[in-house]
């Protein structure tokens, strides 16, 4: 960040092929006191050469563009200029493509209909740090994150049929909701059941594992997980 007149600045490069958009940005951006425009460009060729020239903190950039794609630049650009934060653009989100984008180091996804306050709190925001997501993006990743807590619970039952260790589906859903550290009371209302019932479940749980205390029994059916 460059210090300017008391105030430090926020740097942004703006990385997009339809001119009429990028143009709109920076607009919007030159609004903003402490954000300043650093440059502006069509794709993503010689892009490194542009981040070496212009050093800037944050890097908008569309996800689709015609000439390059923005998650082969974003990998490009953390790999050599792991600082610099990188938010990608994008109209429509896929699942695969978002999990791509993190892999390569985007620090965040950001819908190009995006009103200007979240915009800019979105450039703060990762200029500090944090990873930014909105939108469609947000909803795919959500999503995943509740079919990986699913998946969980296949593993952790397969895992423990090999030890010959049966639980029904209840005990399972029971299993995962402690791993996760719920209390009884937590899951008495998540599975709508009353506390004295999840006891039981809970005590039957104890002696299928043959483990008869909630943290080392927590402990077993994570390391059961990993």
């Amino acid at each position: 960040m460059k210090r300017k007149r008391g105030f430090f600045m926020v740097s942004v490069l703006l990385v997009d092929d339809q001119r009429l958009f990028i143009e709109g940005l920076q607009a919007i951006l030159s609004q903003e006191e402490e954000i300043e425009v650093v440059g502006l460009a069509s794709d993503g060729e010689g892009i490194l050469d542009l981040v070496n020239e212009l050093k800037p903190d944050v890097i908008l950039m569309d996800m689709h563009m015609s000439q390059s794609a923005g998650v082969e630049t974003t990998f490009q650009v953390k790999t050599k200029y792991p600082k610099v934060k990188v938010i990608l653009l994008t109209g429509s989100a896929e699942e695969e493509t978002i999990v791509y984008g993190l892999n390569a180091g985007a620090d965040g996804f950001l819908s190009r209909e995006l009103d200007r306050n979240q915009l800019i709190k979105a450039i703060y925001d990762v200029n500090y740090n944090e990873v930014v997501i909105s939108g469609e993006a947000a909803k795919l990743l959500a999503k995943r994150f509740r079919d990986i807590q699913y998946d969980n619970k296949d593993i952790l039952n397969d895992r423990l049929q090999n030890r010959r260790i049966y639980l029904t589906n209840r005990e399972l859903e029971i299993a995962d909701l402690l791993m996760d550290g719920a209390t009884n009371r937590y899951i008495s209302e998540k599975l709508s059941l009353s506390e004295g019932t999840v006891k039981n479940y809970i005590s039957d749980l104890y002696s299928k594992v043959d483990i008869h205390h909630r943290k080392k029994v927590i402990d077993f059916l994570k390391g059961l997980i990993k």
